[in-house]
Protein backbone atom coordinates (compact mmCIF):
# COMPACT_ATOMS: atom_id res chain seq x y z
CA UNK A 1 0.00 0.00 0.00
CA UNK A 2 2.92 2.20 1.10
CA UNK A 3 4.58 1.90 -2.24
CA UNK A 4 0.95 2.50 -4.65
CA UNK A 5 0.78 6.07 -2.55
CA UNK A 6 4.56 6.46 -3.29
CA UNK A 7 4.03 6.02 -6.96
CA UNK A 8 0.76 8.14 -6.85
CA UNK A 9 3.40 11.00 -5.65
CA UNK A 10 5.33 10.55 -8.09
CA UNK A 11 2.99 10.10 -11.05
CA UNK A 12 1.56 13.99 -10.07
CA UNK A 13 5.31 15.57 -8.92
CA UNK A 14 8.08 16.90 -11.39
CA UNK A 15 10.40 15.38 -8.68
CA UNK A 16 11.26 12.13 -7.83
CA UNK A 17 11.37 10.50 -4.15
CA UNK A 18 14.45 9.64 -2.83
CA UNK A 19 15.19 6.49 -1.67
CA UNK A 20 14.69 5.64 1.94
CA UNK A 21 18.54 4.29 3.01
CA UNK A 22 17.41 3.72 6.66
CA UNK A 23 18.65 7.93 7.75
CA UNK A 24 16.92 9.44 10.36
CA UNK A 25 14.64 12.18 9.88
CA UNK A 26 15.39 15.73 11.85
CA UNK A 27 13.64 18.86 12.40
CA UNK A 28 15.08 21.36 10.40
CA UNK A 29 14.50 25.12 10.19
CA UNK A 30 14.74 26.70 6.86
CA UNK A 31 15.27 30.66 5.99
CA UNK A 32 14.73 32.53 2.66
CA UNK A 33 14.73 35.67 1.29
CA UNK A 34 12.37 36.37 -1.25
CA UNK A 35 10.57 38.86 -3.85
CA UNK A 36 7.68 39.94 -2.25
CA UNK A 37 5.08 39.27 -5.19
CA UNK A 38 1.91 37.74 -6.09
CA UNK A 39 2.40 33.83 -5.77
CA UNK A 40 5.91 33.65 -4.63
CA UNK A 41 4.31 32.01 -1.03
CA UNK A 42 2.10 29.49 -2.92
CA UNK A 43 4.91 28.45 -4.80
CA UNK A 44 7.11 27.52 -1.89
CA UNK A 45 3.88 25.71 -0.70
CA UNK A 46 3.37 24.17 -3.69
CA UNK A 47 6.53 22.61 -3.29
CA UNK A 48 6.40 21.22 0.02
CA UNK A 49 3.12 19.94 -1.37
CA UNK A 50 3.78 18.31 -4.52
CA UNK A 51 6.34 16.21 -2.88
CA UNK A 52 4.65 15.33 0.32
CA UNK A 53 6.87 17.00 2.34
CA UNK A 54 5.57 17.61 6.15
CA UNK A 55 5.51 21.39 7.30
CA UNK A 56 5.78 21.47 11.31
CA UNK A 57 5.77 25.89 11.11
CA UNK A 58 5.36 28.38 8.42
CA UNK A 59 6.05 32.27 8.71
CA UNK A 60 6.13 35.18 6.15
CA UNK A 61 6.64 38.64 6.54
CA UNK A 62 7.82 41.65 4.77
CA UNK A 63 10.85 42.85 5.98
CA UNK A 64 12.01 45.63 3.61
CA UNK A 65 8.74 47.19 2.36
CA UNK A 66 10.77 50.12 0.06
CA UNK A 67 12.72 46.98 -1.77
CA UNK A 68 10.10 44.08 -1.20
CA UNK A 69 11.64 41.38 0.42
CA UNK A 70 10.36 39.00 2.58
CA UNK A 71 11.41 36.51 4.81
CA UNK A 72 10.06 32.53 4.57
CA UNK A 73 11.10 30.34 7.58
CA UNK A 74 9.95 26.98 7.19
CA UNK A 75 10.44 24.66 9.98
CA UNK A 76 10.60 20.73 8.17
CA UNK A 77 12.16 17.03 9.00
CA UNK A 78 13.80 15.02 6.85
CA UNK A 79 17.19 13.37 6.02
CA UNK A 80 19.94 15.56 5.29
CA UNK A 81 20.11 14.31 1.96
CA UNK A 82 16.07 14.95 1.65
CA UNK A 83 16.82 18.48 3.06
CA UNK A 84 19.51 19.09 0.61
CA UNK A 85 17.34 18.53 -2.08
CA UNK A 86 14.03 20.65 -0.62
CA UNK A 87 17.10 23.90 -0.30
CA UNK A 88 18.97 23.12 -3.94
CA UNK A 89 14.55 22.98 -5.60
CA UNK A 90 13.57 26.12 -3.30
CA UNK A 91 16.96 27.81 -5.02
CA UNK A 92 15.67 27.20 -8.20
CA UNK A 93 11.46 29.04 -7.57
CA UNK A 94 11.76 32.39 -9.18
CA UNK A 95 11.78 35.47 -6.50
CA UNK A 96 13.56 33.06 -3.96
CA UNK A 97 17.10 34.59 -3.63
CA UNK A 98 18.64 32.61 -0.65
CA UNK A 99 17.68 29.45 0.99
CA UNK A 100 19.74 28.84 4.66
CA UNK A 101 19.45 25.65 6.55
CA UNK A 102 19.99 27.23 10.17
CA UNK A 103 19.68 23.69 12.24
CA UNK A 104 22.82 22.86 10.85
CA UNK A 105 25.02 26.05 12.28
CA UNK A 106 26.68 25.98 15.55
CA UNK A 107 25.88 29.76 15.55
CA UNK A 108 22.13 29.65 15.57
CA UNK A 109 19.84 31.43 17.45
CA UNK A 110 16.67 29.99 17.14
CA UNK A 111 13.03 31.00 18.89
CA UNK A 112 9.43 30.59 18.59
CA UNK A 113 6.65 32.91 20.55
CA UNK A 114 3.32 31.74 22.17
CA UNK A 115 0.29 33.03 24.04
CA UNK A 116 -0.84 30.63 26.25
CA UNK A 117 -4.22 31.00 27.79
CA UNK A 118 -4.93 29.43 31.27
CA UNK A 119 -8.69 29.00 33.19
CA UNK A 120 -7.83 28.57 36.69
CA UNK A 121 -8.85 29.70 40.23
CA UNK A 122 -7.50 29.95 43.57
CA UNK A 123 -3.96 27.46 44.30
CA UNK A 124 -4.04 26.44 40.60
CA UNK A 125 -4.01 30.15 39.54
CA UNK A 126 -1.00 30.88 41.97
CA UNK A 127 0.55 27.77 41.06
CA UNK A 128 0.35 28.48 37.24
CA UNK A 129 1.57 32.18 37.76
CA UNK A 130 4.77 30.62 39.70
CA UNK A 131 5.40 28.41 36.95
CA UNK A 132 5.22 30.78 34.18
CA UNK A 133 7.49 33.58 36.47
CA UNK A 134 10.16 30.88 36.38
CA UNK A 135 10.17 30.33 32.51
CA UNK A 136 10.24 34.30 32.65
CA UNK A 137 7.00 34.66 30.88
CA UNK A 138 4.47 37.73 31.13
CA UNK A 139 1.02 38.12 31.86
CA UNK A 140 -0.48 40.15 29.35
CA UNK A 141 -4.21 39.86 30.19
CA UNK A 142 -6.59 38.34 32.82
CA UNK A 143 -10.01 37.93 33.70
CA UNK A 144 -11.81 36.42 36.86
CA UNK A 145 -10.95 32.73 35.66
CA UNK A 146 -8.77 33.14 32.66
CA UNK A 147 -5.42 34.85 31.90
CA UNK A 148 -3.16 34.76 29.22
CA UNK A 149 0.82 34.34 29.46
CA UNK A 150 3.60 35.63 26.93
CA UNK A 151 6.22 33.54 26.35
CA UNK A 152 9.40 33.69 23.70
CA UNK A 153 12.17 31.35 23.60
CA UNK A 154 13.81 27.65 22.39
CA UNK A 155 10.97 25.77 21.07
CA UNK A 156 11.84 22.76 23.42
CA UNK A 157 11.60 25.46 26.30
CA UNK A 158 8.01 26.77 25.60
CA UNK A 159 6.90 22.97 24.70
CA UNK A 160 8.16 22.27 28.61
CA UNK A 161 6.04 25.21 29.60
CA UNK A 162 3.16 23.80 27.66
CA UNK A 163 3.45 20.70 29.56
CA UNK A 164 3.65 21.79 33.18
CA UNK A 165 0.62 24.41 32.78
CA UNK A 166 -1.61 21.64 30.78
CA UNK A 167 -2.75 20.06 34.48
CA UNK A 168 -3.61 23.25 36.14
CA UNK A 169 -6.14 24.32 33.22
CA UNK A 170 -4.39 24.84 29.71
CA UNK A 171 -7.73 26.54 27.81
CA UNK A 172 -5.51 27.52 24.65
CA UNK A 173 -2.17 27.71 23.07
CA UNK A 174 -1.25 30.08 19.83
CA UNK A 175 2.58 30.11 18.49
CA UNK A 176 4.00 32.14 16.22
CA UNK A 177 6.23 29.08 14.33
CA UNK A 178 9.91 28.97 14.37
CA UNK A 179 11.87 31.72 13.74
CA UNK A 180 15.97 31.16 13.16
CA UNK A 181 19.04 33.04 12.43
CA UNK A 182 22.51 32.73 12.55
CA UNK A 183 24.89 34.86 14.01
CA UNK A 184 28.14 35.22 11.43
CA UNK A 185 29.03 37.90 9.73
CA UNK A 186 27.57 36.54 6.20
CA UNK A 187 24.12 38.53 5.79
CA UNK A 188 21.97 37.23 3.06
CA UNK A 189 19.86 40.60 3.37
CA UNK A 190 23.18 42.67 3.02
CA UNK A 191 24.17 40.60 -0.07
CA UNK A 192 20.57 41.28 -2.13
CA UNK A 193 21.35 45.29 -1.04
CA UNK A 194 25.12 45.25 -2.40
CA UNK A 195 23.50 43.50 -5.53
CA UNK A 196 20.80 46.40 -6.06
CA UNK A 197 23.37 48.62 -5.90
CA UNK A 198 25.83 47.73 -8.32
CA UNK A 199 22.30 47.17 -10.77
Amino acid sequence: MENQELDAIEQISHYPIPPDNGEADTRHVLTMLARDKTGTLARVIGLFSARNYNVDSLSADNIDVERGISCITITTRGTNKVIEQIKRQLERLIDIHCVIDVSNSKDRVIRELALIKIRAKGQARLEALTIANSFRAHVVDGADDTFIIEISGAPRKIRTLISLLKPLGLAGVVKTGTAGMINSSYSPFEEILKQEEKS
